[in-house]
């Protein structure tokens, strides 16, 4: 056999007829297989010689020729006519050479392909495509190319063929343990055979992570060789980030006059507010991704308590466009922030009036986020952020005190009026009234008018002048909004 033809694997004999003689025995000669025998046979009767060999590696088309020939032994039946005892085949060898390439996108088929580093978020759909050509110039052949995914890559959502180039077998899908296999067969040159695989990327990763995936092709065995081994791997590389998430934080304080900058340090615990002081809410909307960009709408419905709203200032920091704006009728904030990078925040101030209450009031006031289009977060559990206030009741007091007179004689006497007014709009019942002793000036309680329903029960000189914190004076026993009373006092101008 010619010497492209390599790796001799059997070799067997038949006759047309029984009890002929066909024997055949192989040797090899200065690098080739030679096959050599002897026959005796009756006429009309042929001894068939099978030989099967394997086809050997050519990088270019070779034509090879084998050629059988038949001679009489010595000392036997001599021949009439040698002129067909020499017979030749020939053969082209065509190379046959399969490349491999591997590429991934985002998603399951609208994004750009790429042999580059990808980066997705974890949870999320991906793509990778495998497209094993056969880049022989004339050859046909057949090939098996396996992909084994990544661990961090399932579950595996689908598997599709597709031939292109030619009509030729190209399919597989066996996944078990996350390798896929694929078999294309009779791949004309220059035809492909493309395997997509769909995966969800990561669902367990916490951290940014990354993976390589390598897919191989080679020839099967009694197949035409592949003439170059050195591209039948192919590998990409993915970064699995943890994914884009946002939080929101919200805090509080009360504000003095516009433009509301002045006041106590925002607070997240329970704050005391009195009815008609000025209440701010500070609304922090955080990317606290590692990386990556996002957008999310944030609404905050203000308490019914807690309205009307002044004024609103939006501001962004590390990146992103912030906005929003209040609607009156739904006492109601809500914005957005977009195209917002990792580890930037936007920051929205409401300031708004705390309204009258009758009684001790908690308000609860609670700021919501919400992924918009295109942005799927991690983790919804810090996508709601509450403060809460205590409403306390307030009303607007008076006093003044006078005795209609600029001079006094030592040891005489003067009166003084006191008088007290509840200008409402809620009651101030148990306010204290405290009137303490002076040098020069020793006074005693006389009288009390009280009008609008008010009471002057209890009051003495021991309890107006009893000056101690918080438990001093005398406590009114009520006092409701538009009354008032009048306390007159004796008193004696001492030396």
């Amino acid at each position: 056999m010619p010497v492209e033809i390599t790796r001799f694997l059997s070799l067997g004999t038949s006759t047309t007829a029984a009890g002929q003689s066909c024997r055949v025995v192989s040797n090899n000669v200065a690098g080739q297989t030679q096959v050599s025998g002897t026959v005796s046979l009756a006429g009309g009767v042929s001894c068939v010689i099978t030989l099967t060999a394997v086809v050997g590696t050519t990088s270019v088309d070779t034509n090879v020729v084998n050629t059988v020939t038949l001679a009489t032994v010595a000392g036997g039946t001599a021949e009439v006519d040698t002129s067909s005892n020499i017979a030749t085949v020939a053969a082209t060898i065509t190379p046959v050479n399969f490349t491999i390439g591997k590429m991934q996108q985002i998603g399951n088929g609208t994004a750009d392909l790429s042999t580059d580093i990808l980066y997705v978020t974890r949870a999320n759909t991906m793509t990778y495509q495998v497209t094993v050509t056969n880049s022989s110039a004339s050859g046909t052949g057949t090939a098996t190319f396996t992909d084994t995914l990544p661990t961090l890559m399932t579950p595996v959502y689908t598997i599709s063929f597709t031939a292109t180039g030619g009509s030729f077998g190209c399919y597989g899908g066996t996944f078990t343990g996350g390798l896929v296999r694929g078999t294309a067969t009779a791949v004309p040159p220059g035809g492909a055979c493309v395997m997509k695989i769909v995966v969800r990327a990561g669902t367990t990763t916490t951290v940014q992570t990354t993976v390589t995936n390598t897919a191989t092709v080679a020839t099967p065995p009694g197949a035409s060789p592949d003439v170059n081994a050195g591209d039948n791997r192919a590998t990409v590389t993915t970064v699995i980030t943890p994914g884009v998430d946002f939080a929101v934080a919200k805090s509080q304080r009360t504000v003095t006059v516009a433009p509301y900058t002045a006041g106590l340090a925002p607070q997240t615990s329970v704050m005391t507010v009195l009815t008609g002081q000025t209440v701010q809410y500070v609304v922090k909307v955080i990317n606290t991704s590692l990386s990556g960009s996002g957008s999310v709408s944030f609404t905050d419905t203000l308490p019914a308590q807690i309205s009307p709203v002044l004024t609103i200032s939006f501001a962004a920091t590390g990146g992103g466009t912030c906005a929003a704006s209040a609607s009156t009728s739904l006492n109601r904030v809500t914005g957005t922030f977009i195209a917002a990078l990792a580890g930037s925040t936007c920051t929205i101030t409401v300031t708004a009036v705390s309204r009258t209450v009758a009684l001790v009031t908690s308000v609860v006031n609670t700021a919501t986020i919400a992924a918009l289009g295109g942005t799927t977060q991690v983790d919804s559990s810090n996508d709601r952020a509450t403060v809460s206030l205590s409403l306390t009741p307030a009303t607007l007091l008076s006093i003044t005190k006078t005795n209609n007179t600029s001079t006094v004689a030592s040891g005489g006497t003067t009166s003084y009026t006191i008088t007290l007014a509840n200008l409402g709009p809620m009651a101030a019942d148990n306010s204290r009234v405290v009137d303490g002793t002076v040098t020069g000036l020793t006074c005693a309680y006389a009288s009390c008018v009280a009008t609008g329903g008010a009471s002057c029960t209890g009051v003495s000189t021991a309890n107006l002048q009893d000056v101690t914190p918080v438990t001093g004076g005398w406590a009114i026993p009520s006092f409701p909004a538009n009354s008032t009373i009048s306390l007159a006092l004796s008193c004696t101008v001492t030396p």
